[in-house]
């Protein structure tokens, strides 16, 4: 079994951000459509930014848990061949596991966007869970050692011990 690198790992999240945030966009084009052309009518200054935040924030939690507790990786993973796989199974994790899985990221990057808890921890929260892959063997991160993951190659021969 080959474990996915950080690096692997950072550019299929970036993958996948960029579909995500294109999807929010189609999705809540409508959105902003309509509350601009009734600010017009009305008077009234569009609705609230943070509608579309939490709108954001709904579809990119829904996108990690199905696809990680449906096929273990997200389609930035499918494209760099990584899959997220159960620690205890060697399969496909749970919808249990994806789902504590996604809301130790949620927690550490919604941190990141709460001014008053502190940058600098929220940041350092972020680090942390992403360099905890650097000291553990199988390249587990933080919210992989809790949720009872761990993120591997795909589509790579093993090396036989022969």
């Amino acid at each position: 079994m080959i474990y996915a690198s950080i690096w692997r790992r950072l550019i299929a999240w970036v993958i996948d951000a960029f579909i995500l945030l294109g999807l929010s966009l189609f999705l809540l084009f409508p959105y902003f459509s309509l509350s601009n052309a009734y600010s017009k009518w009305s008077g009234f200054v569009g609705l609230p930014v943070w509608v579309a935040f939490i709108f954001f924030l709904i579809v990119n939690n829904v996108y990690f848990i199905y696809f990680i507790g449906r096929k273990g990786q997200g389609i930035g993973g499918r494209l760099l061949h990584i899959k997220v796989i159960s620690l205890t199974t060697n399969s496909i994790p749970t919808y249990k596991q994806a789902t504590i899985r996604q809301i130790i990221i949620f927690l550490s990057e919604c941190s990141t966007k709460i001014v008053f808890i502190g940058t600098i921890i929220s940041y350092a929260i972020l680090v942390i869970d992403g360099l905890w892959m650097l000291k553990e063997q199988n390249k587990q991160t933080l919210h992989d050692k809790l949720a009872g993951t761990i993120v591997i190659k795909t589509g790579v021969p093993e090396l036989s011990s022969a």
